[in-house]
């Protein structure tokens, strides 16, 4: 199969989703390195080495890769002919396809952060996974340039969302219970999944401490080792999902959405949308974030 992409819009635009089937076309070589895109794809044939965020796993026939953009990684090719199918996932892209789901768990995040390879069950549901990728091809082919990228973010949303209700049933039970991961995962484990039930009304850090049986500076510095990022951002993480989610819903008023997220007024609100997106809540939901 060769590289495919979108037939031209009507502005005379090529569309940016490409499937791919050359190995040379990864975004990541045989050295770890920060990926400025991630990848989502399948192994139809050989074997390959990932080392994904410290992490090595082995790739085989008909296992599911997805590396989300900002991954530190590196290939090496095994035994046999390594042969994938893929497309590549631009962080602004991944960042649209979060936004609209309004399920998504920070916890997920990170678990996906340190998982890339998952197997499929044969060849026939790998065929599968290279027709969803036909499928997204041709629907953003007939996107106007404006919606082209929402076009592509809302059928990656189902895959994610596919990817989160099996991390909800299968993998999350274990992870809490303590069977899997190390202390400090386990912690930085249950900060997040702490987050969806108090984040819109427990801003700092020292709340999660507390419940956590530990101290903020102990808890932010695991965070920060474990995710690359601090406990603060995970909390504005969370906040900025469910925020977007509600100034989408156009049936909500903005004093409602002010309520519903803890905030102590419209202006407090405001600053911190800003901060984090540099437009007003306002400007977001007249469909400013179509360009995101």
């Amino acid at each position: 199969m060769e590289t495919e992409h979108c037939k031209q819009g009507p502005e005379g635009a090529e569309a940016d989703f490409r499937i791919y089937d050359s190995v040379a076309d990864l975004p990541m070589g045989d050295v770890p390195a920060p990926l400025s895109e991630g990848i989502i794809g399948v192994c139809m044939g050989g074997k390959a080495r990932l080392d994904v965020n410290a992490r090595r796993c082995e790739v085989a026939p008909y296992d599911l890769v997805v590396i989300l953009p900002a991954a530190v990684a590196a290939i090496v090719p095994g035994g046999g002919d390594f042969a994938m199918v893929f497309i590549k996932l631009p962080a602004d892209l991944f960042r649209e396809t979060m936004n609209g789901i309004a399920r998504i768990t920070p916890d997920f995040l990170f678990y996906m952060q340190h998982h890339c390879a998952f197997p499929l069950p044969d060849e026939r549901e790998a065929r599968r996974f290279v027709y969803f990728c036909r499928t997204i091809r041709t629907r953003a082919g007939h996107s106007t340039r404006r919606f082209r990228q929402e076009t592509v973010a809302m059928a990656l949303r189902l895959f994610f969302f596919d990817l989160f209700v099996a991390y909800k049933t299968r993998e999350e039970p274990a992870l809490v219970s303590g069977r899997r991961g190390s202390p400090k995962e386990r912690l930085v484990y249950s900060y997040l999944a702490l987050l969806p039930e108090h984040a819109r009304q427990e801003k700092q850090v020292s709340f999660y401490a507390d419940k956590l049986a530990t101290s903020p500076q102990y808890l932010s510095m695991v965070v920060k080792e474990l995710t690359g990022e601090t406990a603060h951002d995970w909390i504005a993480k969370y906040l900025m999902l469910r925020l977007k989610n509600l100034l989408r819903d156009s049936n909500l008023g903005i004093k409602e959405i002010v309520y519903r997220m803890g905030f102590a007024d419209h202006s407090s609100m405001s600053k911190f949308f800003r901060k984090h997106t540099g437009m007003s809540p306002t400007d977001y939901r007249a469909g400013q974030w179509c360009g995101e």
